[in-house]
């Protein structure tokens, strides 16, 4: 009897410890939270946050703003300078872990790819106007306004800042831009202040328009310089 009793309490604990286990074919999301179909922009960002990644930009057909997707579409092959139109499926996460993804996605099909080539105006020379919020550089007589010189066949770029040459790499697909790998020669002047909130405005364009002869640069949507075109 007392045998018996001891091992019917063996197996009640040993049940008891299994039932708090997890069960290992416990789904990590639900099978479909829905079919969406998501433009993709022609260049990724940066995302936000102290993390170096680069994020691609997506939104829904009838959104205006563009949103950061850090997490990647499983089986799409993104390839910049390119416009893509893309039907998913989306998986919720139930259980994300902290800072993790709240969504995965799986590629159904490409319902478009369309190439953004870069608008051939901007292959030219510009003399700066304006900036916004650049006071050094605003009031630079007509003499030191710096120059703007755009090579689309090599996808380079220079000029003259107010005190040095300098010189970069661009990047454009349709009315995005990306200037990059900026440098200079180092002689050194009175109007390095205006030098710097210069260089500034190529870190922070991120677009562009063409009007009336001025190339107009945009971070985020908003205005930060104007160009006029003088060859």
């Amino acid at each position: 009897m007392r045998n018996n009793l001891l091992l019917f309490v063996v197996l009640s604990l040993l049940a008891a410890c299994k039932t708090t286990q997890p069960k290992q074919d416990t789904p990590f999301f639900t099978t479909n939270d829905g079919i969406q179909v998501l433009l993709v922009a022609n260049h990724n960002r940066a995302c936000p946050g102290p993390e170096l990644s680069e994020c691609l930009l997506v939104k829904a057909e009838n959104d205006q703003d563009w949103k950061f997707l850090r997490d990647p579409i499983e089986g799409f092959f993104y390839e910049a300078g390119y416009e893509y139109k893309l039907k998913v499926r989306v998986h919720k996460v139930l259980n994300p872990t902290p800072g993790g993804s709240t969504h995965l996605y799986n590629l159904l099909e490409v319902l478009e790819k369309k190439p953004s080539p870069p608008d051939m105006r901007l292959y030219d020379i510009w003399a700066f106007e304006s900036a916004v919020g650049k006071p050094a550089l605003n009031a630079l007589p007509l003499e030191k306004k710096p120059m703007l010189e755009i090579n689309l066949t090599e996808k380079r770029f220079g000029g003259n800042a107010p005190c040095n040459q300098y010189f970069g790499q661009i990047e454009t697909y349709g009315s995005y831009i990306r200037f990059g790998g900026v440098g200079a020669t180092m002689m050194a002047c009175q109007n390095a202040k205006a030098e710097s909130e210069y260089f500034a405005i190529f870190t922070a364009a991120n677009t562009f328009k063409i009007e009336n002869l001025r190339l107009i640069l945009y971070q985020d949507g908003k205005e930060i310089a104007r160009f006029r075109k003088i060859d």
